[in-house]
């Protein structure tokens, strides 16, 4: 969806009003009336998702997907919300900088 229709659909919902951009102006600002809650909602986000997604996100009806964490280890950018333990691991090993090869 485009972003005049999402505009258009928050100025058409009794609980909803925009609010605005964030500082970098990438994000608009939806202000909630009843719950007094101020979401940020990407460009990205309005460009993939219908509205009914959106809304049902707003209303609190369903959670919406955040990145919750990224890394480069496997060579590329990916979440780490789908890892194993064993995975993660590694992580929070790398974290630590401890590249050393024990001696023998």
């Amino acid at each position: 969806m485009d972003t005049s229709k999402f505009l258009d659909h928050v100025e058409a919902d009794e609980e909803l009003s925009y609010a605005g951009l964030d500082a970098d102006a990438r994000t608009v600002i939806i202000h909630h009336k009843t719950t007094q809650a101020d979401w940020s909602v990407g460009a990205g986000a309005v460009k993939d998702n219908e509205w009914e997604t959106i809304r049902a996100i707003l209303y609190g009806e369903r959670e919406p997907n955040v990145l919750k964490h990224m890394t480069r280890i496997v060579g590329y950018y990916s979440s780490i919300r789908n890892w194993n333990k064993s995975k993660i691991a590694e992580l929070a090993d790398r974290r630590k900088g401890n590249y050393a090869i024990p001696e023998a």
